[in-house]
């Protein structure tokens, strides 16, 4: 696996975008990117950063996009997975509030559950 990397995959139906090291400036595009690329194929998606290990500012806008892409259209839905406990991801959704806003889970199963059943909206962590 790469330093970092984003893993596109089909999970029961919704798209999995798994965020693998670290994430800045340089691979803000590629995150945002995919996001649209997943959003025009589908209305479910999930943003998993378990495996983050930095994430600054330009990454986090580019998962508020996955996040107001999917509240344009009713038929969208958008969680991302982030467990309990110290992370570096988490330290960025906290300090900025952004963790109050996303649809956020523990783990990717839950997250899944929550959106590709419904086949949209999930609100709130």
């Amino acid at each position: 696996m790469d330093a970092e990397e984003v893993v596109t995959e089909r999970d029961n139906g919704a798209w999995v975008l798994t965020l693998y090291g670290e994430h800045d400036l340089s691979t803000a595009t590629a995150v945002r990117d995919k996001l649209q690329h997943v959003f025009d194929a589908g209305s479910a998606v999930v943003v998993d950063l378990s495996a983050v290990t930095f994430m600054d500012s330009s990454t986090l806008n580019a998962i508020l996009y996955g996040s107001e892409r999917a509240h344009s259209d009713d038929a969208h839905g958008f969680a991302v997975v982030l467990p309990p406990g110290p992370s570096a991801a988490r330290r960025v959704l906290e300090l900025t509030g952004v963790d109050r806003v996303l649809a956020i889970h523990p783990d990717r199963a839950a997250a899944v559950a929550a959106i590709a059943g419904e086949g949209g909206v999930s609100t709130g962590p």
